[in-house]
């Protein structure tokens, strides 16, 4: 148990102080665009990071599988914080995850080198058909590049069993939040909204409802 709150710990405050320092490094390049993160906002949100990585290794003996997904638990926190409070979704950060995501699934098989990879053209894919979709109803743009990397990074993670799960679920938690800040008059229909946090909780709960 004790091991299980140090890995929670250690990886929620990571990827927190992480993106305080991309936040930052941001922030100084866009003065009074990008606000950098506090020092308890950064202990708040490694908080939350490190409860979520509790949810899926609390009840599941440690291995290498688990640790694994652990840390993807705290990639796509520290991807959500990024975004949320930059609006950026970084190929810094994506392209080693990426990279990552082919290590595991050649060493731990867990989805497949196959899945893995038909996983990130299906998500690719799906989000590319979104954004052509909503260009095209709202005369928006729906999803931006980032959204469509990030969406691939999740096949990637999920294999093609899982990653349009995580597609579907992170489109109605976006949708509702939207018509919910909409409703209550706390954005307008022209305001850019934040789409990667809500990728991100899709492939959370993803990884997690089949445990």
């Amino acid at each position: 148990m004790f091991s299980k709150v140090v890995l929670a710990l250690t990886l929620g405050l990571t990827a927190a102080t992480v993106a305080r320092v991309v936040v930052a490094s941001l922030a100084a390049d866009e003065p009074g665009v990008t606000v950098p993160l506090s020092p308890w906002q950064t202990l708040l949100a490694g908080l939350s990071i490190a409860t979520a990585v509790g949810a899926v290794i609390w009840t599941i003996p440690l291995d290498a599988l688990i640790v694994a997904r652990a840390g993807w638990v705290g990639a796509l926190g520290l991807i959500a914080l990024i975004d949320l409070r930059t609006r950026y979704i970084l190929d810094a950060c994506l392209l080693p995850l990426a990279l990552l995501a082919v290590a595991i699934a050649l060493t731990l098989g867990h989805p497949s080198l196959h899945e893995a990879l038909l996983g990130g053209a299906l998500g690719l894919g799906a989000s590319v058909v979104v954004a052509v979709i909503g260009r095209a109803l709202s005369r928006q743009t729906a999803l931006w590049m980032g959204d469509v990397k990030l969406a691939g990074l999740l096949g990637l993670i999920l294999g093609a069993g899982h990653v349009l799960t995580a597609l579907v679920l992170g489109t109605l938690i976006g949708g509702m939040v939207a018509f919910s800040l909409l409703l209550g008059r706390r954005a307008s229909p022209a305001d850019t909204l934040p789409y990667g946090p809500w990728l991100c909780l899709g492939g959370y709960l993803a990884l997690i409802l089949p445990m």
